[in-house]
């Protein structure tokens, strides 16, 4: 992302996939504050923008497996499965990812 996406302007609208959102989620130190405002500007109606249920998928998952490696020494796939059979294991990983859903529901709800 270069620092043009601050400064964005066109008339149609423009499809936001998941890096930004993962940009902002985990506060990138390189382009966490562009994709902030960038989507402060979609937010405010500055900007007309598109995504995907695809895009809103990759962007949970990604959320849930980094919450994952923060408490698992091993955080595999098979591993992070393996974990959520516990309830409150898998409340704890989809604690961030709820929190996340709420704010891209903003959006487009």
């Amino acid at each position: 992302m270069s620092p043009s996406l601050t400064a964005f302007a066109l008339d149609e609208p423009i499809f936001v996939d998941a890096n930004i959102f993962l940009f902002h989620a985990f506060n990138d130190k390189n382009f966490g504050m562009a994709a902030a405002a960038f989507l402060t500007r979609v937010e405010s109606q500055g900007v007309e923008a598109l995504t995907s249920s695809l895009v809103v998928d990759e962007v949970q998952f990604k959320i849930l497996v980094q919450e994952a490696a923060i408490h698992l020494s091993k955080p595999t796939i098979w591993n992070i499965k393996r974990a959520m059979k516990d309830k409150a294991v898998s409340q704890k990983f989809y604690a961030p990812v709820l929190k996340y859903k709420g704010y891209l529901e903003s959006f487009w709800f």
